[in-house]
């Protein structure tokens, strides 16, 4: 077991890959807070025969400055770039709770304050840098897991529908854990530098604003929209969170796979379109699915329909709390995309 020395300060290191064990299936109701205080062992790291001066250059990103020359260095790149995303993974599909991912962490952090030690660099000159770097990773893969969770949980869903093309799933537990796992990791972290010694760490908790992160990573409903605007969907403020327990799959049905009958949607005028599209909304008990008069021909049709004025005309009524996500989703053909984003320059 090896040990990092930081400031006087000593951190306990085990295997990265063990250090999250296979847990029965968890709620997010059962996944309790752990504090910080508890999750942050005292009698962590040492290291012993530090080179008077660094071995190499000091890295513009701790997290991917890896040459692969010895068997240690492709073994740490693999944890970190292989079993971290996994480990992010398992919590969203609610496999493992947040405690054993905090110490999965913890255990990266050390790895690499060891690491780097190693190699000739102060551990108090460097692990707040380790710690930023660190967490940006982490901030690009909570998003990108709770997106692949969700990808997951959407697929078996158009199949029990009988959706056969491309679809694109939104379920609004996703963004609330997501946000909630990243709090929780952005406070883990500025604890983790003061448990090293290195004092109080202002860690930004989200990218900074235009940051080519965003359009994608910036959180959960920024990943879905990137789905979304592929498939022929848009949400227009992406900032906007959503009512809890709301679902929606959207099916584009651009391959024309799906012939929705005109019984989805009587009010909406002339025959349905061969490649008209669909949606379909649970919210605590009320239901939603209907046709989407989403037409390619542009000189004759709307660029594009509105989820909310879609609902309304259908004259069924809808919860009230549900009126600003419903007022906030446009959908239109694949084909005339380009036409819909120039409209929409916030893509």
């Amino acid at each position: 077991m090896s040990m990092i020395s930081v400031s006087g300060r000593h951190f306990t290191s085990t295997p990265l890959g063990g250090s999250v064990q296979p847990e029965s299936k968890i709620s997010d109701s059962e996944a309790k807070e752990t504090p910080l205080a508890s999750s942050i062992k005292e009698d962590t790291v040492s290291i012993s025969q530090r080179p008077e001066k660094p071995l190499i250059d000091r890295p513009v990103n701790f997290v991917s400055n890896f040459s692969h020359t010895t068997t240690v260095e492709t073994d740490l790149f693999v944890r970190l770039r292989n079993k971290l995303p996994a480990t992010f993974d398992e919590y969203m599909r609610g496999n493992i709770d947040k405690d054993s991912l905090l110490k999965t962490l913890d255990k990266a952090v050390s790895d690499m304050v060891e690491y780097y030690g190693g190699k000739g660099f102060d551990p108090a000159d460097i692990t707040q840098d380790i710690l930023k770097d660190l967490y940006a990773d982490c901030r690009i893969q909570m998003v990108r897991a709770a997106d692949s969770a969700s990808y997951l949980e959407g697929k078996k869903l158009a199949q029990e529908l009988g959706c056969t093309g491309f679809t694109t799933y939104y379920n609004s537990d996703f963004y609330y854990k997501s946000e909630n796992l990243i709090d929780s990791v952005h406070d883990h972290f500025e604890a983790l530098s003061v448990k090293y010694g290195c004092g109080v760490m202002e860690l930004e908790r989200d990218f900074p604003k235009g940051d080519v992160r965003n359009p994608y990573y910036a959180s959960y409903n920024a990943a879905i929209n990137g789905d979304l605007r592929g498939m022929g969907g848009s949400m227009i403020d992406e900032t906007i969170p959503p009512p809890k327990g709301f679902t929606m799959l959207f099916d584009s049905n651009s391959k024309g796979l799906n012939r929705y009958p005109a019984s989805m949607g009587e009010e909406i005028p002339g025959e349905p379109s061969l490649f008209d599209s669909a949606v379909y909304i649970q919210y605590q008990g009320w239901n939603f699915a209907h046709r989407l008069p989403t037409r390619m021909d542009p000189t004759q049709y709307d660029i594009s329909v509105h989820l909310m004025d879609i609902i309304e005309n259908a004259g069924k009524g809808y919860p009230a709390e549900l009126r600003t996500w419903l007022d906030n989703v446009d959908f239109f053909a694949i084909n005339v995309g380009k036409l819909y984003t120039d409209c929409h320059k916030n893509y």
